[in-house]
């Protein structure tokens, strides 16, 4: 992969998901993931996106799943 670091790419960042306990188990994450890159991706010209996520936590193995690549405790996905 060529390097990020001078590339004119426009960087965009998950900081928060939240979902109520009794809403998790489902696809709800899943799902808000997916609205949130189709969104930024058409509407702000992002074209690299990044998400915090701890060790080992569900929410990085679905940010893998979906096409992210881990990179120290953050998941980047060239949209």
């Amino acid at each position: 992969m060529e390097s990020m670091i001078f590339s004119p790419a426009v960087y965009g960042a998950i900081e928060l998901i939240y979902v109520k306990d009794s809403y998790r188990g489902g696809t709800v994450a899943y799902r808000m993931v997916k609205y949130i890159i189709s969104y930024i991706k058409n509407k702000c010209n992002v074209s690299v996106l990044s998400a915090h996520s701890p060790d080992g936590s569900a929410f990085g193995r679905m940010l893998s799943k979906m096409g992210f690549i881990k990179i120290s405790d953050n998941y980047e996905r060239v949209l």
